[in-house]
């Protein structure tokens, strides 16, 4: 008895012994995003991840999306590689990469095939010409998001184009329960001045029946005081009449609870609110809404392509690790799961026709459709581009409250660019 005691009690010890040394030979691989979307993308992929991967532990880190990048130089400038991976907007990824920080992909261990990504999700995942990340939450994806229910009863179809996007727009501003005050306004965008690039760059690329749009020349000197941004701005403006009076200071959060609480017929925002205005839990019109791309003549839709990227930290102590969770959480599957429990846009062209996709958004291939035929506009993504960013979006706001005449915004927005950008040396 005594001899299978010590038996069982060594066998025990044994086990004890293994799973405590598997428990320690855990890599742990420290993932970076902000407490939204990309946050929430993260924390769904990464859980999934662990169960398939004992042998590795993902952690997720969240920060303010403000204080992002911050928190990336300074990893940088230590060298303690404190991050793995990091969730990078294509804004950041030339600062990024010129600066050493991350590690260039592609090739070796580092080889993943970018041809199963939408083409305009890869830009955000390039700088000169080198890859630097797989893409994530693409965006330049905003879409118009309308109530199914009240363009029919109003006899009215989907816009096709600006004019008939205004058109509805200007319909469905009305005063419904009769108190002789609009309650329901026909449209709206993010008007605010941190904000108000993202909305303008839709305008300006679907003016695209004025040629070939484009915000900088072939030497990045600044161009929106041209005709076709004075007049994409203008366009814009016609919306006003038809939106709520505090236009200039709506910001995503007005976008997200007006148009779920039924105060918009439309809206204008990004792709990834689907999820938010489709949940019982969050909105009132589930069921009730569509999405469509209108443009000028319907022409194809010029979009300032890009958005988030996954990247591999250069000082990361864990790259293989880290990049077999990359692999993963932009994977096919994952592409999915994301979008049918958090929104977030898919990146691999079968995800947007998928039949559970589908029947979850039944609209969601007219998204497809739309950013397939898009034109990408340039945009520099090196140093300088968050000022640039910032600048323009501050005059479009400053034309939107009244301040200044669109060709005095996009004048100054030209000026002010250009000086911001001749300080990081665009110009010789």
């Amino acid at each position: 008895m005594k001899k299978v005691l010590k038996k069982v009690f060594l066998m025990t010890v044994s086990a004890l012994l293994i799973i405590t040394g598997s428990i320690y030979a855990q890599e742990k691989v420290v993932v970076v995003g902000d407490p939204g979307g990309i946050g929430m993308g993260f924390d769904v992929t990464r859980k999934a991840f662990n169960k398939q991967h004992p042998e590795i532990k993902v952690e997720l880190q969240t920060f303010p999306f403000g204080d992002l990048i911050k928190k990336y130089m300074l990893d940088n400038l230590s060298s303690a590689g404190e991050y793995d991976v990091v969730a990078v907007v294509n804004l950041w990824l030339g600062e990024l990469a010129s600066a050493g920080y991350l590690q260039p992909l592609g090739e070796g261990k580092f080889e993943i095939d970018m041809s199963k990504y939408v083409p305009g999700a890869k830009v955000s995942s390039y700088y000169k010409g080198d890859l630097y990340g797989l893409p994530y939450m693409p965006s330049g994806n905003t879409l118009l998001y309308y109530r199914t229910d009240l363009f029919e009863e109003a006899g009215l179809t989907a816009p096709v184009t600006l004019d008939d996007y205004l058109a509805c727009a200007e319909k469905l501003t009305m005063d419904r329960d009769g108190d002789g005050k609009i309650d329901l306004y026909g449209t709206a965008f993010m008007g605010d001045r941190g904000n108000a690039f993202s909305p303008f760059m839709y305008f300006f690329g679907a003016e695209g029946a004025f040629g070939a749009n484009v915000l900088f020349d072939e030497n990045w000197i600044p161009v929106v005081a041209r005709p076709k941004g004075v007049e994409a701005l203008e366009m814009m403006m016609k919306f006003t009449k038809f939106a709520p009076p505090d236009i200039g200071a709506f910001t995503w959060q007005d976008g997200y609870t007006q148009f779920a609480t039924g105060r918009l017929a439309t809206v204008m925002m990004p792709a990834d609110l689907v999820g938010i205005y489709e949940d019982p839990e969050k909105s009132e019109v589930v069921g009730k809404i569509s999405i469509c791309m209108p443009t000028r003549e319907n022409k194809a839709l010029q979009l300032a392509l890009g958005g988030w990227t996954v990247g591999l930290t250069k000082w990361s102590k864990h790259k293989e690790a880290a990049f077999k969770y990359m692999k993963f959480h932009t994977g096919r599957e994952m592409d999915k799961v994301l979008l049918l429990t958090t929104g977030c846009p898919p990146t691999i062209p079968e995800t947007f026709k998928d039949p559970d996709v589908l029947k979850r958004y039944p609209y969601y291939d007219k998204f497809f459709e739309g950013i397939e035929k898009a034109i990408a506009i340039p945009l520099p993504i090196g140093a300088g581009t968050r000022e640039f960013i910032g600048l323009l979006s501050a005059q479009v706001n400053a034309a939107l409250t009244g301040i200044k005449t669109p060709k005095e915004a996009m004048e100054e927005a030209a000026s002010k660019i250009y000086d911001a950008l001749k300080e990081y040396g665009y110009y010789k």
